[in-house]
């Protein structure tokens, strides 16, 4: 009988090794789905297996990624991007099949596949990778389901920033001459700001990306660094880590916070608050982060911030007029046209600023824009890359603009543009001016590379 049960467990052990999946092996059946899979906004092939669906990882290069392969390591490494470049997402077939059929089987891989630096589950498929997205919700990726429309819609977290990715500037430092009182009230509109007490010696600013909000106060050498001792004392014992702090749980500062500082954002009270302190050169800096739940709002959403530390009572009110939007940011928004757009590159003369634009109508398809945009007026010009584009070699929408200069010459803007092959390798550059007055742009020469 003592013989047998090692016997007994070599065998079980010899056939489990022999049972395990291989690459190549299959590892079941996938269905047709009736369910409409986007990613980042656009439609994305997509099967179902066992319930969840998978999407093509190939495909995700056109979706606002960069897929590599490395054959030498057997991975597949997607990294997804700020911006869609890489050309137009692909027509999706749909299924002849009714919802619940079986279409074929997926297989074992020993292809390992990398979504921003972290393994996801993939299989086989036809010869290309499908990665599981309700999976993806480990990335930070947002995966919302629609079960009335039958809808799956997947969006990376750098294209949510696009909507929830922005700073607010609530407060500039100013020089000052006498010690802080250790109170402030600092109540932030649209309209208009109003503040007391120490509110001038230290800059703060609301940041937000998709996920979370943070405040940045700021002392400096040149503002109120030296004479903000006490205050500074006081945001110390609320402080929880980094530099000559102790590294600590937040949580348990929590309260002592909330006894001394009260933070609002479009009027919920903020009740999780972790302080986080940082030494620079010639500055100190504190980043307050907000732990609680808020709704997530975009900038132009922010109708409220208030931020007060110690007893305010009798402290004198000040309006200060709201800060407009720069010359410069101003007329950048103008040029603008859809989300997706984003300004790549720009330049100043006396007269004008010069934008180079990346337009993009739909996911993948992008167009250079150069547009010149007169400072007194407003007024922008017609894309000067559309003369440019009715020179041989140059017909085509992705065209990286460089070297932008008006050089020594009155009233020209000079500027090259690159054009690239289809592994977005440069194969040709341009030289050109443009006449600012008349926007008559002139070819002066080209080279092959």
């Amino acid at each position: 009988m003592k013989r047998i049960i090692p016997l007994l467990f070599i065998f079980v052990f010899l056939f489990g090794l022999s049972a395990m999946a291989k690459s190549g092996d299959i590892a079941g059946v996938y269905y047709s789905t009736d369910i409409t899979t986007t990613l980042n906004g656009e439609e994305i092939d997509s099967i179902n297996i066992g319930g969840k669906t998978l999407i093509s990882a190939e495909d995700m290069h056109y979706y606002g990624f960069n897929v590599t392969w490395l054959g030498d390591q057997r991975k597949l490494v997607i990294h997804s991007q700020e911006h869609a470049e890489n050309g137009q997402v692909p027509t999706i077939k749909k299924s002849n099949y009714p919802s619940g059929n079986i279409i074929g089987n997926y297989y074992e891989t020993d292809i390992e596949t990398y979504l921003d630096d972290k393994i996801i589950t993939s299989y086989n498929i036809g010869g290309r990778t499908y990665i599981y997205a309700e999976e993806m919700m480990n990335f930070d990726y947002r995966v919302l389901w629609d079960e009335n429309e039958r809808t799956l819609s997947i969006t990376s977290p750098k294209f949510l920033n696009i909507d929830y990715a922005y700073s607010i500037n609530i407060n500039k430092e100013q020089a000052q001459t006498s010690e802080a009182n250790c109170a402030f009230k600092i109540n932030y509109t649209k309209d208009g700001t109003t503040v007391s007490g120490d509110y001038n010696y230290f800059g703060l600013s609301l940041h937000s990306n998709y996920k979370d909000y943070y405040f940045v106060m700021s002392f400096y050498q040149n503002g109120g660094l030296f004479y903000s001792g006490k205050l500074r004392d006081k945001l110390d014992l609320y402080a929880s880590g980094n530099h000559a702090v102790p590294v600590m749980n937040p949580e348990e500062k929590y309260e002592l916070i909330n006894q001394n500082l009260k933070i609002t954002i479009n009027g919920q009270e903020l009740k999780k608050i972790a302080i986080a302190r940082y030494f620079g050169n010639g500055h100190v800096t504190y980043y307050l982060y907000i732990n609680d739940e808020v709704k997530k709002y975009t900038k132009d959403e922010i109708e409220s911030i208030s931020v007060t530390m110690g007893n305010t009572d009798g402290l004198e009110e000040i309006k200060l007029p709201s800060e407009n939007e720069t010359l410069y940011e101003k007329l950048r928004r103008s040029v603008i046209k859809n989300k997706l757009d984003y300004v790549r590159t720009s330049y100043e003369t006396d007269e004008y600023f010069v934008f180079n634009v990346k337009e993009s109508e739909k996911l993948g398809k992008v167009c250079d824009r150069l547009y010149l945009v007169n400072k007194q007026t407003g007024e922008i010009s017609n894309d000067i890359l559309e003369d440019v584009r009715k020179i041989e070699g140059f017909n085509t929408d992705k065209m990286g603009v460089f070297a932008i200069s008006v050089k020594a010459v009155k009233n020209n803007l000079f500027f090259s543009c690159a054009i690239y092959d289809e592994n977005n390798a440069i194969k040709r550059t341009g030289d050109f001016y443009v006449e600012l007055d008349s926007q008559k742009v002139h070819f002066i020469a080209k080279s092959e590379r």
